[in-house]
């Protein structure tokens, strides 16, 4: 008789360890280096060198605590914070929280479909349409992976956050040694505003479904693991968080410092990806200009994977009803494929999702708020009157910004 099998200790749910809760931190961050955060950091560092650099810094940093907050409400209710809106908010509330969570799903997903049909339309020199075939098809792919295989494909997330990392620094040094003289000045470029770009920046790497994703996740995994102590588990979460954010982030700043040394001061201003792309080739080099392409491919698959899993947790926990992965992941390429067959440029697509993210980024922080504000909701774990006025702060300044862009600022 093996050991255990006349106890049920092989049955018995072993304790949350430090994996549990990093592997969903990793799938989470993914959403913060998508190809909306390569099209807002190469086109302003193309544009304003450095400028925007603390923007891009203070996002990342902003998006650990958002982040272990989303793990705290798991971690406290037993519940993902979708899931405990639905039960506590009233029925027209949550319709509308869902359709706003739509919204952003769809946006983020315009994002990842674009941004990797274009890096694969500029690596095979295929149209964007036949790339955007490519792109669905890989993309329900890694979903397949993530419903049979879900370690697995938190292990790709992690890998392809090392990888973007790998090649942005790979761009850097080819960056600092270019290729050929700088190109002569010609004609100018429409440059996105600074609020437009800062906007699009802060949509860009606080992600609001990632907020929701994340708790899911950790829900789904203490429901098989559960943590010994609630309060050492988000002490853990913080940890997680801030090394999987933390690499994320250092990533997008390292993207950012890509487009201020390469192109910043070389010429005209560049305003969209291709030319941007031709330009790294021709200051820094062909390889520099296939990182690129290829860090928009890595990117965009990685992160509309995510999305996906995002919409099936927000209308699950919002409307309690559920749709198969595979369903969604169809029915939500649509718009993304619209756009491509339009022939809207990539560039605009991008930087306007990003803008339409940071404008519905508080329907996801102020749930958030609320409910890990409610002692009775979070009992020991509830915020502590700083916590909240911190995030109410941060969330404040999201708005302000977001309405700064619209308004033309």
């Amino acid at each position: 008789m093996r050991a255990g099998a006349s106890t049920g200790l092989r049955h018995r749910p072993r304790p949350m360890g430090a994996a549990s809760l990093l592997g969903p931190a990793m799938v989470a961050a993914i959403a913060y280096v998508d190809p909306g955060n390569i099209a807002t950091t190469a086109v302003a560092g193309s544009t304003r060198g450095f400028q925007l650099a603390g923007v891009v810094l203070g996002a990342s940093l902003l998006g650990i605590p958002v982040q272990a907050l989303a793990a705290k409400v798991a971690l406290a209710t037993g519940g993902d914070l979708a899931g405990v809106c639905g039960r506590e908010l009233p029925g027209i509330a949550r319709v509308l929280l869902w359709a706003v969570a739509e919204v952003m799903v769809m946006a983020t997903d315009v994002a990842e479909v674009v941004g990797a049909s274009l890096g694969l339309s500029l690596l095979l020199g295929i149209g964007m349409l036949q790339a955007g075939a490519l792109t669905a098809t890989a993309s329900v792919a890694l979903l397949a992976l993530r419903r049979h295989r879900p370690r697995w494909f938190e292990a790709a997330m992690g890998m392809t956050i090392v990888m973007l990392g790998a090649l942005s620094v790979q761009q850097l040094l080819l960056a600092g040694h270019p290729a050929t003289q700088a190109m002569p000045v010609g004609g100018g470029a429409a440059v996105p505003g600074l609020a437009f770009l800062a906007a699009g920046i802060i949509g860009a790497t606080v992600m609001p479904h990632a907020i929701f994703l994340q708790s899911a996740l950790i829900t789904a995994r203490a429901r098989h693991r559960p943590p010994h102590s609630p309060g050492a588990a988000y002490r853990r979460a913080w940890v997680d968080t801030g090394m999987a954010l933390g690499a994320a982030g250092l990533v997008n700043v390292l993207m950012l410092v890509v487009a201020a040394v390469a192109l910043h001061g070389s010429g005209a201003p560049v305003a969209g990806l291709p030319e941007f792309w031709q330009r790294l080739r021709d200051l820094a080099g062909p390889m520099a200009g296939h990182l690129f392409a290829v860090a928009l491919v890595v990117s965009g698959l990685a992160s509309a994977s995510v999305g996906t899993l995002a919409g099936e947790v927000v209308m699950a926990g919002l409307l309690r009803r559920r749709v198969r992965p595979m369903a969604r992941r169809l029915v939500t390429l649509l718009p993304s494929l619209a756009v491509l067959a339009a022939g809207v440029p990539a560039t605009p697509a991008l930087l306007g999702s990003q803008v339409v993210l940071s404008l519905t980024l508080p329907c996801a922080l102020v749930p958030l708020i609320w409910v890990t504000h409610s002692r009775r909701l979070m009992g020991d774990l509830a915020n502590r009157r700083v916590t909240t006025v911190a995030a109410a702060a941060g969330s404040a300044v999201v708005v302000s910004v977001a309405v700064w862009a619209v308004l033309g600022g």
